[in-house]
């Protein structure tokens, strides 16, 4: 296997004649999906890849399979971007995820390009969706463009496409079977998106030292997904500093003394934190779990220890948190999440804190256009209570996008903009320049304490977030025919909303006044407007 795989993968990482963009004939093919893509030297690195999991076999029997082919290009541009070596996607220890990644391009039914065009997404093999869309005729699916459509199979579809379709949570680990030049724990957190809430929860906890300087440690980390399962009450809760000890000891219950990796664990029954709690381990059909959490990702190597990624917060049983404290009773604790707008598949989490005019803002967004600024506001009308994120109906002229302008009756005009520094009035509506951006990955990070009127103050629990900004042609910048609805020289693009909040199904947006927690929902989003504000 190592033989023929280090032959595949050269193949992947040079240019040569056989790597060209060559077009694939065009006769009636008669053979499966495998034999199509191992036949072509456009998708070297691809058969490699199948080749290395096994995934030839699904590929040449299974039936009714629409395969997302990404070219050699595509997969050079993905080992740059995510800074991978070759050999570390082809190394044993990554067989799982490289089996994952795979597994993301591959649909279980047949799906021709005019049914992609009509859909909004599908869900590929790993359970995950791929947002498909239309653009001046040309179908993207996630940030991929389709480049060569239909390529009929004997059990399925190829659509060859320019970019490879990487799940949120992808990781590798190296290859070394040394620990040189590894990170430690804390370094593996505080650099990876997916761990903002462990990230933040540890510094506040005073254990940043402990993952970074304590040797023989495992850390079962729960990602920001698993924060989120958690009800709102408890998650605004926690990062309260009348709560600390109380997130000290959840945090401390995801760390055991030893290393311990999969193959260890699965030997043993339980393990004992470094709170003093016992973890019950089991494992069921190839999965394991560790308290009832399953186990997502196992062997993360650091050079203090070894990380198993979870998709659930270890809270201790006997956990008590407290109400977050108030100086007065105008205190306001506000927590909620981010639903996707105009199929931006743009999502995220936002907490407030109010003291007197003091509000205090934190935001963790993922899934926004990467690189870019996104302009982000505070909305509602000071003279309505009735201010909801937008919803189809919005679409007055049909064309499938709320604009700022259509959607204006739903949340009001912008109250305050979230710049990351100066002036934080609608006036700055627009002041791209100072909005923050977006990292590669499309993760965006936001944390600001700015002071508001009194009138704002007063109906803070009444105001929604929306983060605007969509790059629809996935050029890298803000362009395109389409003039924004509020101002002619900027692009539609840059306006137009990703996301919005409190959406209709986030059931626990939770405002805290004093000791007295609530919880309100509101209509379906849609799009988004501003009474002529973005």
């Amino acid at each position: 296997t190592s033989t023929s795989t280090s032959t595949s993968t050269s193949t992947s990482t040079s240019t040569s004649a056989s790597d060209m963009e060559t077009e694939e004939p065009t006769e009636e093919p008669a053979d499966n999906i495998f034999a199509i893509i191992s036949s072509r030297p456009v998708y070297e690195s691809l058969t490699a890849a199948v080749l290395e999991v096994d995934l030839d076999g699904p590929l040449r029997n299974r039936k009714d399979l629409t395969l997302f082919a990404p070219n050699d290009k595509a997969f050079r541009d993905f080992l740059e971007e995510y800074d991978i070596e070759v050999e570390d996607l082809f190394c044993d220890n990554n067989e799982d995820a490289l089996e994952e990644l795979l597994r993301n391009h591959i649909v279980d039914e047949e799906l021709m390009a005019e049914d992609l065009r009509d859909m909004r997404s599908a869900e590929s093999l790993t359970g995950n969706t791929l947002r498909l869309r239309t653009r001046s005729g040309d179908l993207y699916v996630n940030d991929a463009e389709v480049i060569r459509e239909d390529l009929d199979a004997s059990n399925g579809v190829i659509h060859k496409i320019d970019k490879v379709l990487v799940p949120d949570d992808f990781e590798l680990d190296r290859c070394e079977g040394d620990r040189d030049g590894l990170d430690h724990l804390y370094k593996i957190i505080k650099t990876r998106p997916i761990y903002t809430f462990l990230t933040r929860a540890v510094r506040r906890t005073d254990l940043k030292d402990t993952l970074k300087n304590r040797q023989d440690l495992t850390l079962f980390a729960p990602n920001d997904r698993a924060f989120e399962k958690l009800p709102e009450d408890t998650l605004n809760k926690l990062f309260c500093e009348n709560n600390q000890q109380v997130l000290r000891e959840i945090i401390l219950n995801h760390l055991v003394d030893g290393e311990s990796d999969a193959d260890d664990l699965q030997d043993m029954r339980k393990v004992e934190t470094l709170a003093g709690n016992d973890l019950r381990l089991s494992e069921s059909r190839g999965t394991w779990s560790v308290a009832g959490a399953e186990v997502l990702r196992a062997d993360k190597l650091a050079s203090n220890g070894i990380l198993h990624k979870i998709d659930e917060v270890l809270v201790p049983e006997d956990i008590r948190l407290k109400d977050c404290p108030s100086d007065n009773d105008e205190d306001v604790e506000r927590s909620f999440k981010l639903g996707s707008l105009n199929g931006a598949g743009a999502t995220g989490h936002v907490q407030f804190r109010l003291s007197g005019t003091s509000l205090s803002v934190r935001i963790t967004a993922r899934g926004l256009s990467p690189n870019l600024p996104h302009a982000q506001h505070i909305h509602g009308a000071l003279d309505s209570g009735s201010n909801t994120c937008p919803t189809a109906a919005n679409d007055a002229n049909g064309d499938g996008i709320i604009t700022v302008v259509e959607g204006g009756s739903s949340y009001g005009p912008i109250a305050v903009s979230l710049t990351t520094s100066g002036d934080t009035s609608p006036d700055s509506a627009l002041a791209l320049d100072r909005f923050p951006v977006a990292d590669r990955h499309g993760n965006l990070d936001y944390e600001r304490t700015i002071e508001v009127s009194q009138e704002i103050a007063a109906q803070i629990n009444e105001f929604h977030i929306v983060q605007h900004g969509i790059d629809f042609d996935r050029s890298g910048a803000y362009d395109g025919d389409r003039e924004s609805s509020i101002d002619p020289d900027v692009p539609l693009e840059a306006t137009v909303p990703a996301n919005c909040g409190p959406p209709a199904d986030n059931s626990g947006a939770v405002t805290t006044r004093s000791t007295t927690t609530t919880t309100t929902r509101e209509d379906a989003p849609y799009g988004m407007g501003s009474n002529g504000k973005p």
